[in-house]
């Protein structure tokens, strides 16, 4: 029943935020960096962030939740404001900070690394709470950074909840992840450019975004630690599957930002799903191409995590394909060709 109603809230609150948005023009004008050509209402994260608050509130899970919704719906006032009024990024990180504390306050940190060394869990002690900020932090930015594209933050964030249900079937981050699941899925009848819809109709704007990243970093901290589930579901690295598009993708592109002189927040097209259109895909293919490479990733984690490969070879691996991802992308950046083709837009 929380998930019918999670859905059904969620549809009635996208009607809702669209009438909102256009009655005091609360929209996302286009402009050299962005994909679209018409202004487009930036509120559907309020409605998802609103129905899956309430629903959590309702359904009491785990004592844990309470703060879970607290810390979220701050994060979506910091995003709403954001959205408005765009602010410093040392502010935006601040507040970003002090609403996973709120988050975390009844909650597990990041307290073990996993086997890393090879020889027993690696404790972080004193570390774990600014170890946890400073990583959930880093999700929640991924999150916000890959939202460029119609369908694009659906379908990363779809994916992730999906295996993050899975793997803890049952569970109460599980449950979790199911409720929003089913709240997502309106807003993306109407952000992916299916048949019926030729452009995203909405977009999900920094408040939802980041509450997205908050909701995931969240979960998979909870999922990869003893105690919240009986067990920890699966070792921290496999958490790095999982969300490996997109935090390999901002990584890459802030280290790409300070090697060109910029700074790491400041806007251009550098991004993955940027260089798949500047090099002629449409917004569909660059989409599939992604959800390919995604889903790939994921099942890879997973699979790594059932034949039990050793926490320190994974972290080898992800490290290894981060490294090649980067320094693609540095060549990409240089020559201005990605994948064989030119690119339309000079890079910038």
């Amino acid at each position: 029943m929380s998930y019918l109603i999670a859905f059904s809230l969620s549809a009635l609150l996208l009607w809702v935020c669209q009438r909102f948005a256009l009655r005091f023009r609360w929209l996302d004008a286009p402009d050299s960096r962005k994909n679209h050509h018409a202004p487009t209402p930036a509120v559907a994260g309020l409605a998802w962030v609103l129905s899956v608050c309430v629903v959590l509130s309702l359904t009491s899970i785990v004592p844990a939740t309470r703060w879970l919704v607290a810390g979220t719906f701050v994060l979506a006032l910091v995003g709403a404001w954001d959205d408005r009024s765009p602010l410093p990024s040392w502010l935006r990180l601040l507040l970003q900070s002090m609403a996973v504390g709120i988050a975390f306050a009844d909650a597990l940190p990041l307290v073990s690394l996993g086997n890393l060394l090879g020889s027993g869990p690696l404790l972080l002690g004193a570390l774990a709470w600014p170890i946890t900020v400073f990583m959930v932090v880093g999700v929640i930015n991924a999150l916000n950074m890959i939202d460029g594209m119609d369908g694009l933050l659906f379908s990363v964030a779809l994916t992730a909840l999906v295996c993050i249900a899975m793997v803890a079937a049952g569970s109460a981050s599980a449950q979790i992840s199911l409720i929003a699941i089913a709240a997502l899925i309106p807003f993306g009848l109407i952000n992916v450019r299916w048949p019926w819809n030729a452009r995203a109709r909405m977009f999900f704007g920094d408040a939802g975004s980041t509450s997205m990243g908050l909701l995931l970093g969240w979960l998979v901290v909870q999922q990869s630690q003893s105690g919240f589930n009986a067990s920890a579901a699966y070792p921290p690295v496999t958490a790095l599957w999982l969300l490996a598009v997109p935090l390999v993708d901002a990584v890459s592109l802030l280290i790409r930002r300070a090697q060109h002189g910029r700074s790491p927040w400041s806007a251009d097209r550098w991004h993955l799903h940027h260089l798949l259109m500047d090099a002629g895909l449409s917004v569909n293919r660059s989409l599939a191409i992604i959800l390919a490479l995604m889903l790939s990733l994921q099942l890879l984690g997973l699979q790594l995590r059932a034949l039990q490969v050793p926490d320190s070879l994974q972290a080898i691996l992800f490290m290894g394909l981060a490294l090649t991802y980067h320094g693609y992308m540095q060549r990409v950046t240089r020559v201005g060709r990605f994948l064989g083709r030119q690119l339309r837009s000079p890079i910038r």
